[in-house]
């Protein structure tokens, strides 16, 4: 079996944990990251994050961490997560170790991984400010849920995600390239294989990270094969051996 990945980046970490149960991949991307100049708003998160008042420091990813981060003087998140009076929440079990290892203290992980589940999870407390540094496309759940309820959400904007020009050499060719089945891990990535492989369905199971992804996957007219129960590259791999039959 051969699974097509085409994330931005970090597909060799799906790459490794689906070969060690015997599943082929390659990577070919379908999306483009891009970095947004926005120092002052970089600058300006990690101020209200120091300020005395509680609050909730959300990251949906791993790229709005690292992009955020590396706008910022160095040292500056290091020196300002340990200490803030602040709620930690991250969408992702690898996001969230990444957050610990820049000196948060707890993060909250929701069960389902969704940003809708984090916002609700948020929404149980009293109102208090929301910092979410984030990507262009990123998912709207938390700036359009939050508001409502009394929270204040205050989003940057560090990279922009966007589909690769020109289309990626397997656009078209999955067959040719001995494609079984293609990995996709967010809406922005459901969007741009479907537009660049309208006639694919047919011949090509479909793997979502997560249930975001797939609910946005059936909107565009496509059913999944499989939906991971957890986004997490390990369990995702043995998800796809067992579904696919997969020998160990």
């Amino acid at each position: 079996m051969k699974v097509l990945l085409v994330r931005a980046n970090r597909n060799e970490v799906d790459c490794d944990a689906l070969a060690t149960v015997g599943i082929d991949a390659v990577i070919d991307p379908y999306l483009a990251i891009t970095a947004v100049p926005n120092r002052e708003g970089a600058r300006a998160l990690v101020a209200k994050l120091e300020a005395p008042e509680k609050k909730w420091l959300v990251i949906t990813s791993q790229n709005a961490l690292e992009f955020w981060h590396s706008q910022l003087p160095v040292g500056a998140l290091e020196h300002a997560l340990p200490e803030a009076h602040a709620h930690y929440a991250a969408l992702g079990a690898r996001t969230a170790a990444l957050l610990k290892n820049l000196g948060a203290p707890e993060v909250t992980v929701p069960d389902n991984n969704t940003s809708q589940r984090l916002a609700d999870i948020i929404a149980m407390g009293p109102p208090m400010p929301v910092l979410l540094p984030s990507g262009s496309i990123s998912m709207k759940a938390l700036p359009e849920a939050l508001p409502p309820k009394g929270f204040n959400v205050y989003e940057e904007v560090f990279y922009i995600t966007e589909a690769t020009h020109p289309a990626p050499p397997s656009a078209g060719n999955t067959e040719q390239w001995g494609i079984d089945a293609v990995l996709l891990r967010s809406p922005s990535a459901a969007r741009a294989f479907v537009e660049a492989n309208p006639l694919a369905q047919d011949s090509l199971s479909i793997i979502c990270g997560g249930p975001t992804t797939a609910r946005h996957l059936r909107k565009l007219g496509w059913d999944p094969a499989l939906v991971s129960p957890d986004p997490e590259p390990t369990t995702l791999a043995h998800a796809v051996a067992e579904h696919f039959g997969v020998p160990s």
